[in-house]
């Protein structure tokens, strides 16, 4: 799932009810596809290696999104990968071959397995990539050209909540943030130039599960419930780092979610 072409073909195939649909690779992509399609009315087996969906949000909530999967109808097969893909005798998809020896007739596969930033038409320009991403300052200025400053996917720079340490973020509403923050610096001589600190934030929308995250997950040693309403069903979850606050969560929680939003963006 790449392009916009791609995208419409999907929605041709989940609008022709497939008998079966294999998605390999449960993050966000691949859940909020299995969501759709399995809400449609389209037969779903959900594949990932990792032992729960959205595997970045770790196992407690992992588990959450993976007991709405199975109520929904999923198919959730975790712990295992894809080996093959049997073709029919007319070109198409006849089944897929798990790594556990399974095989799954389905009729259509998506392979949802992450993004590799497109930066291959940078190689030879001086620019420093490190794999594949443009390594920059905390200002959003290139490493090796002051005159060139970069935003979005393709770029790793130092967060205040990684302690300094290059990230890379795949959201876009930190690429729209560091659009700006890149034009503004642009205007600017390096010396004058402000770093992007804002903490990094998406949401993921899976049947009636609305996702909310702030911070770098990732740099989490553990998660616990912050805040809760559960007339509501609703939950707060802090992710913390040698006692700092580096990430939270929310579970249908867009009332609670904000004011821990703010507290993160206060961090830095």
């Amino acid at each position: 799932l790449r392009s916009l072409d791609d995208a419409l073909a999907l929605r041709a195939v989940i609008e022709q009810k497939p008998e079966r649909m294999v998605i390999v690779g449960a993050g966000f992509v691949g859940s909020e596809v299995a969501a759709t399609a399995a809400t449609a009315g389209v037969p779903v087996t959900l594949v990932d290696v990792a032992p729960h969906p959205v595997m970045p949000f770790g196992p407690e909530l992992g588990e959450i999104v993976a007991a709405r999967h199975r109520e929904r109808g999923v198919d959730l097969r975790t712990g295992t990968g894809v080996e093959a893909f049997e073709p029919d005798h007319g070109g198409g998809l006849r089944a897929v071959r798990l790594t556990d020896g399974t095989e799954i007739e389905a009729g259509h596969a998506l392979i949802a397995l992450g993004a590799v930033p497109n930066t291959e038409w940078l190689a030879g320009s001086g620019l420093e990539l490190d794999a594949g991403a443009i390594v920059c300052d905390a200002t959003l200025t290139t490493a090796t050209d002051p005159d060139i400053l970069a935003a979005g996917d393709p770029v790793r720079w130092p967060h205040p909540l990684t302690g300094g340490e290059p990230v890379r973020v795949e959201h876009w509403t930190t690429a729209s943030e560091q659009g700006q923050a890149a034009g503004r610096n642009a205007l600017l001589e390096p010396a004058e130039r402000e770093p992007y600190v804002n903490p990094p934030f998406f949401w993921s929308d899976q049947y009636d599960l609305k996702l909310q995250a702030a911070g770098v997950i990732g740099q989490a040693e553990r998660f616990e419930l912050a805040e809760s309403d559960e007339e509501r069903g609703a939950r707060v979850y802090a992710g913390t780092r040698d006692g700092r606050l580096v990430a939270v969560i929310g579970v249908n929680a867009a009332a609670l979610f904000g004011p821990y939003r703010q507290r993160l963006a206060a961090e830095v």
